[in-house]
């Protein structure tokens, strides 16, 4: 999957321990829902508390800070596989990729939960990341049969590129 990683309000620095294993991850969440790697592009955005609580307010009318928000471009389920073909509309020629949306990560959140949670900010950002990507690829947690599904997928990749609990 081709990533653009992006900060607001952060410095690079900061982030880019976290983020160099968002490819590895990007391959086994493919991997894991059968799509087609070199295909799929998204964007990952780094940003405050302030920032995401701004973001979920404006899109989503929910004005508080979340850990991680994703909007998706795509209007598929989860299980869709995405080709050149069926998303023919969807597919950029010159860059080659169909484009899934955007994925914002609050790291504010993500350091006080890694820290809740007792598994430190890596895996948070981890979890967090794997999580909005599904998102992107149609996974839901609405229903519980949808959220089951999808927590097994993020287990799966977590321990895959050793981030479990």
């Amino acid at each position: 999957m081709r990533i653009d990683c992006l900060v607001n309000s952060l410095s690079f620095e900061s982030i880019e321990p976290l983020i160099k294993d968002f490819k590895m991850i990007s391959k086994h969440v493919s991997k894991a829902t059968g799509q087609k790697d070199k295909l799929l592009y998204f964007t990952v955005v780094f940003v405050t508390n302030k920032e995401i609580k701004l973001i979920n307010k404006e899109r989503r009318g929910v004005d508080e800070a979340t850990d991680v928000l994703s909007f998706p471009l795509l209007n598929i389920k989860s299980g869709t596989k995405i080709t050149k073909k069926t998303f023919a509309g969807d597919y950029d020629i010159d860059a080659k990729v169909i484009n899934l949306g955007d994925i914002f990560i609050s790291l504010e959140k993500a350091i006080v939960q890694g820290e809740e949670f007792g598994h430190g900010v890596e895996r948070e950002v981890g979890y967090l990341f794997v999580h909005g990507l599904l998102h992107l690829l149609g996974f839901d947690h609405i229903e519980e049969v949808d959220k089951r599904q999808m927590r097994a997928v993020e287990e799966l990749v977590l321990k895959k590129c050793k981030l479990e609990r």
